[in-house]
């Protein structure tokens, strides 16, 4: 049998890498959305001979894309060992109860529908 309290480590690791990769993807729309304003002056920019706005704005657009792209990955990979580690939990958690001859939850849930 495994160690609760490492299942429980584990469980708040993975949801910590949730919260990170959500927070990435805010800081990344955020940085997108930024380009999007900042766009606005590459013409003005490129009338006045100077190439500033546009590098600021592709620079902005790169880093804003790779940190949204960067916190969906890590969301989905949090979410697969979640589901993952969760399906190992429900069998654990009802095979004791068929071995006793109770109702696991599936089967009552089962029986519900």
């Amino acid at each position: 049998m495994s160690n609760p309290v490492s299942e429980e480590s584990t469980l708040d690791a993975l949801l910590q890498a949730e919260q990170r990769g959500a927070f990435l993807r805010v800081l990344g729309g955020c940085m997108l959305l930024m380009a999007c304003l900042t766009s606005v002056w590459i013409w003005v920019g490129w009338r006045a001979g100077t190439w500033f706005w546009f590098w600021w704005t592709s620079g902005l657009g790169v880093i804003g894309m790779s940190l949204w792209a960067g916190g969906a990955l890590l969301q989905q990979r949090a979410a697969r060992e979640y589901a993952a580690l969760s399906g190992t939990l429900r069998a654990r958690l009802a095979s004791p109860l068929k071995a006793e001859g109770g109702v696991s939850p599936a089967d009552s849930q089962r029986r519900a529908a």
